[in-house]
């Protein structure tokens, strides 16, 4: 059994107390990386396949924890099987007990926990009620209680972490505390073997991946996740970035490829290896695979299990916080509103008689979350706090509030992942789905803003910085403001927005009226068509905008009319009377029922009803 090192062969000297956490600092040039790095180190052998070329450097990683002085540590590249590996291959101890202080479980298991990747690879593998099931680093034990009570398999989880032991308690689930060692395990035995977000934890990968095959049956299927390696890059988020280096945890992290590769070097005569978000999903067997791929089955199956265990569990505990909240959050994502609602409901008595906090019509967050520690938080309110609120807020969309009146719901949640990650930053952790909502709830607040008539939301808008974990999410937000400010009147400040976000163009620019995809693209093409009719306005472009609005549309759109007679009004303010009048003539012609056409638009081509 090997404890982490306190010191590095290459450690950084440094005053900084162990307490005086920060985000691990990342350096991405190669060459400073290359010029800092003893000769030897390039020349590590890979612990994925063993080739002893050269590798190349991808980043260094300066990170402190509350139990251990400043270090460096070193990613490096594979050129042969292209997995990354951290220089520094001696991990930690787990069954350590310093890994269940400073609020880590409770975060865990509200919050930090990917329930989705843990059971959905078990949801897909079809193994009927009774198949044997062994999770390998179970951790809490949420694959496990999956398993049990969703599939009906026998299962049995291994982990020397004191987390496995308060999940076996907590969950009812069969764990044993101690290491996996293959002379314990009976060979096959098993139809279902499951490493989740275990491979990269473990310095002699290829040897492991060989002991779990050999615990298989004929036709056992083998399932691993583990980080993606090909997000370790610049762009990525710090939400994805430094849970996925978690430096002084991992040690190999893989790509698609070095993880097949893995697969079949193991003797897997089957192999299939898939991205999901930002990890790596891999099944493996020496028989065909048969795999569950309808996602509709999948996630329903999932839901129901968070709705059953959120119902069975004591509503004092962390367990049933971190189920009934993924419950109301998936289902609310789900537009599943029956299981929202009952998993809401639940959740209002559990907070206030737990942390005295009133769900419904909650104003603020305790005053003494901005400045403590997670450990701390999670004694003043619930760590996925976030999450409920934000889920709460669209909820209450969901059943017709209008979304005027929501702007204070939102910027809660957003605060309260913003607390949330204050606290996490303290023991340098960091979550992305906290940094998700932190942001979504803020664009969120703006739109409410917007809806309700403030010009303000403008400027907020502009101001708003890409969404850290998916930063293409920003133009929808910045479209649907665009048209909210215009269905409020506030053309000043949606004209203000447009022209910050560089949507309006020149006078020529050409308009592809085939590009505006989706509603809120078109309701955005609407909404500068409308800004351009403004007395201040262009007409002309104007005119191309509505007419790119209406691209494809069928008569009975609700948008359709609406583009004709913006249209209309454009030709009009052109000086162009003719081409209006024609243009509203062959309208009238496409339209079946003409007492859907109106009345201005009938008054322009002079036909009345038949």
């Amino acid at each position: 059994m090997r404890r982490m090192q306190t010191t590095r062969p290459d450690s950084q000297s440094s005053d900084v107390s162990p307490d005086a956490v920060r985000p691990p600092q990342v350096t991405w040039d190669a060459r400073t990386i290359a010029a800092s790095l003893p000769p030897d180190r390039l020349d590590l052998p890979c612990p994925n396949c063993g080739a002893a070329r050269c590798k190349t450097p991808v980043v260094a990683v300066d990170f402190i924890t509350p139990d251990h002085p400043m270090r460096r540590s070193h990613v490096l590249r594979c050129p042969d099987c292209t997995c990354c590996f951290f220089d520094d291959q001696n991990p930690p101890d787990y069954a350590e007990e310093a890994m269940l202080e400073r609020g880590r479980v409770p975060f865990y298991i509200q919050q930090g926990a990917g329930l989705w990747l843990i059971t959905r690879p078990l949801g897909q593998v079809r193994k009927p009620p009774g198949s044997r099931y062994t999770e390998v680093g179970c951790g809490f034990g949420f694959g496990l209680d999956y398993a049990i009570r969703a599939k009906g398999w026998h299962a049995a989880g291994l982990d020397p972490a004191g987390l496995s032991r308060l999940g076996r308690e907590a969950l009812g689930v069969p764990i044993e505390s101690r290491y996996f060692s293959e002379d314990a395990e009976a060979a096959g035995s098993m139809d279902v073997v499951m490493g989740s977000e275990l491979i990269e934890h473990v310095p002699a990968p290829r040897a492991f991946v060989a002991a779990l095959r050999r615990m298989l049956r004929p036709d056992g299927v083998l399932i691993l996740t583990t980080p993606n390696a090909e997000h370790i890059a610049p762009a990525t988020s710090p939400g994805v970035l430094v849970p996925l280096l978690s430096p002084g945890l991992h040690l190999t992290l893989h790509t698609p490829a070095s993880l097949r590769r893995l697969l079949q070097e193991a003797g897997f005569r089957h192999a299939q290896v898939e991205a999901d978000s930002h990890s790596l999903l891999a099944f493996a067997s020496d028989a065909e695979l048969d795999l569950e791929t309808d996602p509709g089955q999948l996630r329903a199956a999932y839901l129901s299990h968070l709705a059953r265990r959120s119902i069975e569990l004591d509503p004092a505990s962390d367990v049933f916080l971190g189920y009934a909240g993924r419950a109301l959050f998936e289902c609310v994502n789900a537009g599943e509103l029956t299981g929202a609602r009952t998993a809401w409901d639940r959740l209002v008595p559990a907070c206030r008689a737990r942390f005295g906090l009133q769900l419904d019509g909650i104003t603020a967050l305790p005053p003494e979350a901005d400045s403590c520690g997670l450990d701390e938080l999670a004694q003043l309110m619930p760590l996925n706090l976030c999450a409920i609120l934000y889920a709460g807020a669209m909820l209450d969309l969901l059943h017709g509030v209008p979304r005027g009146e929501m702007e204070r719901a939102f910027s809660l949640a957003a605060q309260a992942a913003d607390t949330l990650r204050g606290a996490l930053g303290q023991l340098a952790m960091a979550d992305g789905l906290t940094e998700d909502i932190a942001w979504t709830a803020t664009a969120e607040a703006i739109l409410c803003a917007a809806a309700a008539g403030d010009p303000e939301a403008a400027t907020r808008m502009a101001a708003l910085p890409p969404c850290p974990v998916d930063a293409a999410r920003r133009s929808g937000f910045v479209q649907r403001v665009l048209t909210t400010l215009v269905n409020a009147g506030q053309y000043a400040a949606a004209h203000a927005l447009a022209t910050a976000e560089a949507l309006l163009g020149g006078a020529d620019s050409d308009v592809d009226a085939a590009s505006v995809a989706g509603d809120i693209a078109r309701d955005a093409m609407f909404s500068l068509g409308v800004l351009d009719v403004q007395p201040d306005g262009d007409p002309a472009r104007a005119r191309r905008r509505f007419a790119s609005a209406r691209y494809g549309l069928g008569h009975d759109h609700h948008l359709f009319w609406p583009t004709v007679q913006g249209e209309l009004l454009a030709l009009c303010g052109m000086g162009r009377e003719a081409e209006a009048t024609e243009l509203a003539r062959e309208m009238v012609r496409l339209v079946p029922d003409s007492a859907t056409v109106p009345d201005d638009v009938r008054a322009r081509a002079a036909v009345g009803p038949d």
